[in-house]
């Protein structure tokens, strides 16, 4: 052991001379280093290894870093040999490697390693270094997206992030961050190549990536197709397929690909509240109501209340009508909140939500709080009779509630 450690410490003497010989560090701090390098190189030694002494002697070499920059801006030197210049920073990535040899399965330490090549910017190793962590943790879908978002976002190399996220999903084929990233990523590539074309031209042909594209990938084709191989993988979801949706809105003209979700939601989930719920409140997707007519926003609202009547029709069962009753009992709230500018507005809006918690409590068994929520707005409209009534029927209706 001791000829292992002695001969670490003889690999670092060009580093500590030059540090000497450039004053940043003083001959006695140079042999406290070495001192205290010897007695952490003694412990990394030690059987069972314990990972506490490597991120001790990892976090020694921090800092000791952060000295050596810290002096040599204040001595106002402008460069060192390299010896100096990168000799910690070599020994903090040895230090690493070292560690994760024993405690592969240590994800927290693989996204250490991996936080400090990156502040370090070393790109080149990163790649590597990705390779090997998800070797260990194949199932670890954050991990999958971190590498992905590096090679795209760092390297600018969006085949090698589409083939980390794809060889993610044959591992994780049901996780449903892997799809919605890999989804994301799609439409952020074509987000930029648009961009990029609308800037250089679509005359100009000297860019590869902005010449060679066809009108179907600027049409978002490639995250189409992702969307609908993440619902064959995932099928049953509704809320999983409805996520797709508020990323398809963070890019522009992705309506007819938002239609698509719509239709493969209506299709599959005829008589399910979110399907309706969604297509109801698609009206009102991207529309500022405060440059509307109150007419136009009146016409919004009779097309709205006519979705989700269509909605309760499909679903025919008064037993599974409550769901959605509840959906577009909030919805009516909803619109009495955003009415506040207008006084006709919100005076209808209260008479909608009054007439809707009346058909809704005639209809089907709504829930406690529904029915709270039903007393408390007739209370606020002064209507202490119709709300009496009401309480009875909830009593009655939920007598240990």
């Amino acid at each position: 052991m001791a000829e292992l450690v002695h001969r670490n410490l003889e690999s670092m003497l060009p580093e500590l001379e030059e540090l000497e010989r450039s004053s940043i560090f003083s001959h006695e701090e140079i042999r406290q280093i070495v001192r205290r390098r010897r007695n952490l190189e003694y412990r990394l030694r030690r059987r069972p290894a314990r990972k506490a002494d490597f991120l001790r002697a990892i976090q020694y070499e921090v800092n000791l870093d952060l000295l050596r920059k810290h002096r040599k801006k204040n001595l106002g030197l402008m460069s060192t040999r390299a010896d100096a210049e990168f000799g910690v920073q070599n020994r903090i990535h040895f230090l690493f490697r070292r560690a994760l040899k024993i405690f592969k399965a240590d994800l927290k330490l693989w996204l250490q390693y991996i936080e400090f090549s990156k502040r370090c910017r070393h790109r080149n190793s990163l790649t590597k270094t990705f390779g090997q962590a998800l070797s260990f943790h194949p199932h670890n879908p954050g991990l999958w997206v971190m590498a992905a978002k590096f090679e795209f976002e760092d390297l600018k190399d969006m085949a090698s992030a589409r083939a980390l996220l794809q060889q993610g999903l044959r591992a994780n084929s049901q996780d449903r961050l892997l799809w919605r990233e890999y989804f994301r990523m799609e439409l952020m590539h074509v987000d930029k190549v648009r961009k990029r074309q609308a800037i250089l031209g679509l005359d100009v042909d000297e860019d590869e990536e902005v010449a060679n594209v066809s009108d179907e990938f600027l049409a978002y084709k490639t995250a189409s197709v992702v969307y609908h191989q993440a619902v064959k993988a995932i099928s049953d979801d509704i809320e999983f397929r409805l996520s797709f949706l508020p990323v398809y809105q963070l890019f522009e003209e992705t309506e007819a690909r938002q239609q698509e979700v719509y239709d493969s939601v209506r299709t599959d989930f005829p008589s399910h509240p979110l399907c309706w719920d969604a297509l109801a409140r698609r009206l009102w997707t991207g529309v500022d109501t405060a440059t509307l007519t109150d007419s136009q926003v009146v016409e919004l609202e009779k097309e709205t209340e006519r979705i989700f009547g269509e909605g309760l029709e499909s679903v025919g069962n008064e037993s599974d009508t409550a769901p959605l009753w509840e959906k577009y009992i909030e919805w009516c709230r909803e619109r009495i909140r955003d009415c506040s500018t207008s006084e006709t507005l919100q005076t209808k809006a209260v008479q909608r939500l009054l007439a809707i918690l009346k058909r809704a409590s005639e209809e089907c068994l709504l829930s406690v709080a529904v029915f709270e929520q039903y007393i408390h707005t007739l209370q606020q409209v002064g209507l202490t009779q119709e709300a009496l009534a009401v309480s009875t029927r909830a009593t009655q209706a939920y007598p240990c509630s």
